[in-house]
């Protein structure tokens, strides 16, 4: 029986800041024989910031209860469409997007609905690293990319939900990491207590990931490198 092979994108909070990331990078995931496709709460992200609402009447994108409306309609959508409707999460998410607790099981959700011999390629981005790895303990997951690794907010002090779960992390993990981020750079490196299975590696970037020609073909052999050898 051939094993399937799919790769799930975990983005961060704010979407369009990685907008290059998804067109100049992983768009060339593609030549791999892998399936990619994003985690539940990055799709509904993806689907209220659809460029089809620029295009409706200013007048009625204006109307704050037309936009609630929308919201919780494609909301709605997209947890029945997973069947993780609880009434519970969707206030939660409704209230913050970005609620850690509730990515992670909804991940973990979408996760138990894939067959058994599925391997699966987490790929987490800022926030969605944190997801990724604390998923990994709750499911058993083939390997791990973080790329930016949000290690510590540099206007909070240090807390740890990032960071205390990394040494249980015992799926092989990739973390690059720019040199440049604000949220850990190669301070990080003895500060913070990692599994044996994890490999960190920095690049000259900062946490964006704002790329030139130079370190976009570098990322991408990066990422290239370890999922052919993995």
């Amino acid at each position: 029986m051939n094993t399937n092979q799919v790769i799930i994108l975990i983005g961060r909070e704010n979407l369009e800041k990685d907008s290059h990331l998804h067109r100049d990078v992983f768009a060339k995931l593609k030549e791999f024989p892998l399936t990619v496709f994003f985690d539940p709460n990055d799709q509904i992200r993806r689907a209220i910031n659809h460029p089809i609402f620029k295009k409706i009447p200013s007048f009625l994108r204006k109307n704050l209860w037309l936009r609630k409306m929308a919201r919780l309609s494609i909301i709605f959508f997209f947890f029945l469409k997973h069947g993780q409707y609880d009434l519970i999460h969707l206030k939660s998410f409704r209230a913050k997007s970005n609620n850690l607790d509730l990515r992670i099981w909804a991940l973990t959700e979408q996760l138990k609905k894939l067959n058994h011999t599925t391997q699966i390629t987490l790929i987490g981005r800022s926030a969605g690293a944190i997801v990724a790895t604390k998923a990994s303990l709750l499911f058993p997951i083939h390997q791990i990319i973080c790329l930016g690794y949000p290690f510590k907010h540099p206007d909070e002090q240090e807390e740890a939900f990032r960071t205390e779960h990394l040494a249980l992390v015992n799926t092989p993990t990739l973390i690059i990491q720019g040199e440049r981020d604000v949220y850990g750079g190669k301070e990080i490196m003895g500060k913070y207590a990692l599994n044996q299975a994890t490999k960190v590696i920095f690049q000259d970037l900062d946490h964006d990931f704002t790329l030139n020609e130079t370190s976009r073909l570098k990322l991408i052999s990066q990422l290239r490198t370890y999922l052919k050898r993995n």
